[in-house]
């Protein structure tokens, strides 16, 4: 790669982490933890004619290996701690997560 090569990368991946951190801050803005606010996304970006699995979800926010399932199923324990809501309704019912995404800026 050349140098301006080099340089664009950089710059689009800075651009890429002040992007994430503006959604961090958001999602604790509205009393949530980062990973629960990408579980949120996920499950209400689903694309049609995709099944609201664990696994799925897993796949969607990149949790690789095999914890990346566990990890998801820890995410959807929290909410339900924190929001009272059965964890299974979680993964089946996008419009659980609606309430707390649709609220959030567009841009994160």
């Amino acid at each position: 790669m050349s140098s301006d090569e080099f340089r664009a990368l950089a710059e689009f991946r800075y651009q890429i982490r002040q992007f994430l951190n503006g959604s961090e801050q958001a999602a604790r803005a509205a009393g949530l933890e980062p990973q629960q606010y990408l579980f949120l996304l996920a499950l209400r970006g689903l694309p049609a004619g995709r099944e609201a699995t664990i696994r799925e979800l897993a796949e969607r926010m990149q949790l690789r290996g095999d914890g990346g399932p566990a990890r998801a199923s820890a995410i959807v324990a929290k909410r339900e701690v924190a929001y009272g809501s059965p964890a299974g309704d979680a993964a089946h019912d996008a419009s659980r997560g609606e309430d707390i995404v649709a609220p959030r800026p567009a841009a994160h």
